[in-house]
């Protein structure tokens, strides 16, 4: 399956390449109503990270949650062992991310509108968007992370860049 990954501040967007046409795929909330992103949030629930809606439900419920992690990239010294502190742990920048898309990537298989293109062990090739002016560890850890969410990246594509070829 081929995905476009748009990294977002405060959301995720996947879309995916269907005979020429590129759908939003969508994800249900933690009301069952289908959204066509995924928070860019992570939750400390005990001690297990959880992320998107969940992370959300479970700041709902007295988690500790950090929202826009994204903008801990930003950062011209960031580097995979970035300390990010979530609650009262401590966990290393490149690990946030890689669970992030990995969660992502277990949300596409199991409950996403693509669940039924998309199994655990398929190749799921990723072109993802980076900041115009993003610093090469920013595009590093992103490039990093997804690979070591089981995802092939074939490309990255500049924001505005992106944000152009969907409006041609």
């Amino acid at each position: 399956m081929r995905l476009g990954v748009d990294f977002g501040t405060t959301r995720t967007v996947v879309s995916y390449a269907d005979r020429g046409n590129y759908p939003v795929v969508g994800f249900p909330d933690e009301y069952g109503d289908t959204r066509d992103f995924v928070p860019s949030a992570a939750a400390l629930r005990g001690s297990d990270l959880v992320f998107g809606f969940e992370a959300l439900a479970a700041g709902r419920d007295g988690a500790p949650v950090l929202r826009s992690f994204k903008r801990l990239l930003a950062d011209p010294g960031v580097s995979p062992h970035t300390p990010v502190t979530v609650g009262t742990e401590r966990f290393e920048l490149l690990d946030l991310l890689t669970a992030f898309f990995t969660a992502l990537r277990d949300e596409l298989a199991t409950r996403s509108t693509v669940l039924d293109a998309v199994g655990r062990d398929e190749q799921v090739e990723v072109v993802a968007g980076v900041p115009a002016h993003a610093y090469a560890a920013q595009r590093y850890l992103t490039i990093e992370a997804l690979r070591r969410a089981g995802c092939h990246v074939v490309g990255l594509v500049n924001e505005p860049s992106a944000a152009s070829f969907e409006y041609t």
